[in-house]
């Protein structure tokens, strides 16, 4: 029954991540379906486990009080902010610098406010991560105050274990034993590999491995618990880690209880008492690593397991990443056909790393030793991050359709022992990540998307291998090029730049390009409103502001027309609304898309120019709470008063105008949303 059960929770949430809706729907009729079959034990908990589910949501979503005069207890503690249960509900608490830790309890006084948290393009969105987390609320304290510590205190521990290591060791030592990710390792979960580790309980099952073969050497079948002794501060050090609790489980039961459970069994009633404890797990990212993937090993392993040993460890290892390469197109990651390679070698370096690091973490010179071991490590890293093609993966529920396709045919070729086949269908899964990269699929693409760039503009023009930029923004707190456009252009399998239109020197228009062409390559660039017609590709660009042509100030930019397949756009910069009089003179083509002049200030967008354009709608580009008012009232009210739609980037992020091949139905694209990938950092 504990199967049947769990393949359905995973049935639903793969329908849940095509719509939310499509999940609700699978679980009602699959509870249809085993009424009528009349399994009424699977109904009855299957029920409960959705009711809950629901439940659970909406009491976290729902309207609180606004004044807070309670405790709570700590349920997460990071460095610059905690999450804090109160009476069954989770607020997120700004606390720089805190030595709080899980199961403190504090009195918190201040004002309770809806979540929310301002993201540019490529950036990570911390308010989606937390509502993930079922956390909607936040709390702006006047007063915390502790009421009760938690005895034993992590944080001390950590900081003597870690003390005299080099800032990139303490990171990595962090990710291996704390149950932390860093930015030094961003590589290796780029590949999949940090995130594989350090959820999953891979290291502490292999340390208890040898640990048991040297326990058995030297004491043969004395002090039987004497393997879970030396580990469980592991399972201290890492909070209690599921995948941790999985691996000590997992080795009790094999090796100390009287009647085993077996790795599937224990692994179906750890997630159902989990998603008892929290059922909004089944919608987070680590639920993936911690469920979906040793699941789904568990029928390879028994699969392979009549192969000789050395045949069966590389196939272990080819397959086992396969299966991350799953997970990171859902989880929309950069993925590389060729990593298994890198798991296949990394793994058993980082498990001798784990164990050996466990004993000298508590002796004073153990910098001379992790020190130069980590830089070796970080650095071979680094050069498989160079020499392998990695890319983001377009149409991942397409992709994930034809994997699990793929793989239920490779598990029924293999339990036949037909292995030529299987291994057609395992090398089959390279050419199908290939040619499902955007890499590739981008030289067929074609679209306008305007780059949620905060308080500036920016547009990208794609027609299948030419890339044309419209401005770059800038900001002044922040690194655009890096943080934001290049992190995007490697998402988008975008190698170069064929040319950067600069409206006028603006730094919210320009500001970004100096970094840009330093970090990135850039063919041609053109600033300002000195030209008539440039042609690129099968593209042509025209200017219509030739008005004014001294200095590059506002009414000096460029206003570029240019049709695309499908539509025809209008980049007006920062014109005011002198120089659209003068554009209201010429004989204007049609145009669809106009990009609104001046981010929607009240100086432009006049009711005379609106009229005459008349276009089928408008993007605002602007920054979220800006300080500018951008954009104005009047001008909003105006584009309603004549019936023109408008989209904004700072209420809808990146706005997107498919006019290619891959034009697919809102609900596919929703699901790779822009916010989840993980982005690559400028050198």
């Amino acid at each position: 029954m504990i199967f049947v059960i769990l393949w359905s929770i995973l049935l639903c949430w793969g329908l849940h991540l095509l719509h939310p809706l499509l999940g609700l729907g699978g679980a009602v009729l699959l509870q249809v379906f085993f009424l009528l079959k009349k399994k009424k034990k699977i109904v009855l908990i299957f029920s409960c486990f959705f009711i809950f589910l629901s439940i659970n949501e909406f009491y976290q979503k729902s309207s609180i009080k606004e004044d807070i005069h309670d405790v709570g207890v700590v349920t997460k503690a990071k460095e610059n902010y905690l999450i804090i249960n109160i009476y069954g509900k989770n607020y997120y608490v700004y606390a720089r610098d805190n030595d709080y830790e899980i199961g403190d309890l504090l009195y918190v006084e201040g004002k309770s406010n809806s979540l929310h948290f301002i993201h540019l393009e490529s950036e990570f969105d911390f308010e989606s991560y937390l509502n993930h987390e079922s956390i909607y609320y936040e709390i702006d304290t006047k007063k915390v105050e502790i009421k009760f510590s938690i005895p034993l205190r992590i944080k001390p521990i950590k900081d003597f274990l870690l003390d005299g290591l080099s800032s990139d060791s303490k990171e990595f030592y962090s990710m291996l034993f704390f149950n932390e990710s860093n930015d030094v390792l961003s590589t290796s979960y780029l590949l999949g590999i940090g995130s594989l580790f350090s959820l999953n309980g891979f290291l502490l099952s292999t340390f208890l491995r040898w640990i048991e073969k040297i326990k058995k050497r030297f004491f043969n079948e004395r002090f039987p618990y004497l393997t879970i002794i030396i580990c469980l501060p592991l399972l201290f050090l890492s909070q209690f880690k599921i995948g941790n609790i999985r691996a000590l489980w997992v080795y009790y039961d094999q090796n100390l209880a009287k009647k085993s459970l077996g790795k599937k069994r224990i692994n179906a009633i750890l997630l159902l008492f989990l998603l008892a404890i929290n059922p909004s797990l089944l919608f987070l990212e680590l639920f993936d690593y911690l469920f979906i993937f040793p699941f789904l090993l568990t029928f390879l392993h028994d699969a392979l397991s009549s192969l000789p040993y050395k045949i069966k460890k590389i196939g272990n290892s080819f397959l086992s990443y396969e299966l991350i390469i799953l997970i990171m197109v859902i989880e929309g990651k950069l993925v590389s056909p060729f990593s298994f390679i890198i798991l296949y070698l990394y793994t058993p370096i980082l498990q001798g790393i784990y164990f050996v690091s466990y004993f000298l973490l508590m002796f004073p010179f153990k910098g001379m030793i992790l020190n130069p071991l980590t830089k070796g490590i970080l650095m071979i890293l680094d050069f498989f991050k160079e020499i392998l093609p990695l890319y983001y993966i377009e149409l991942p529920i397409v992709f994930t359709i034809l994997f699990f396709i793929g793989f239920i045919l490779l598990l029924m070729y293999l339990e036949k022992k037909d292995y030529k086949k299987g291994i057609i269908l395992s090398f089959s899964v390279f050419f199908l990540t290939m040619i499902s990269s955007t890499k590739v699929l981008n030289t067929f693409d074609s679209y306008v998307s305007f780059i949620n760039v905060g308080q500036g503009d920016c547009a990208l023009i794609h027609h299948q291998n030419l890339d044309i930029l419209i401005d770059t923004g800038g900001l002044k707190n922040k690194d655009v090029a890096c943080d934001i456009l290049i992190p995007y252009f490697q998402k988008k399998g975008i190698e170069d730049i064929d040319m950067v239109f600069l409206s006028h020197d603006d730094f919210d228009h320009a500001g970004a390009y100096s970094s840009l062409e330093k970090n990135f390559i850039v063919k041609n660039v053109l600033l300002g409103n000195r030209f008539d017609t440039i042609k690129l590709g099968n593209l042509e660009f025209k200017n219509y502001n030739t008005f004014a042509m001294d200095g590059f100030d506002n009414d000096n930019s460029s206003v570029i027309y240019f049709s695309f397949l499908k539509r025809s756009y209008l980049f007006t910069g920062d014109i005011s609304s002198k120089i659209e009089h003068e554009l209201c003179k010429l004989d204007l083509p049609k145009i669809d898309i106009l990009k609104l002049p001046h981010h929607g200030s009240n100086s432009s967008s006049s009711e005379e120019f609106l009229t005459k354009i008349n276009p089928k709608e408008t993007v605002i580009s602007c920054g979220e709470n800006n300080s500018y008012g951008h954009p104005s009232y009047n001008v909003l009210s105006r584009l309603n008063k004549l019936n023109i739609p408008y989209r904004r980037t700072d209420l809808e992020g990146t706005i997107y105008y498919h006019e290619g091949i891959f034009s697919l139905p809102i609900f596919i694209l929703d699901t790779k949303k822009e916010s989840d990938y993980f982005p690559l950092f400028c050198p």
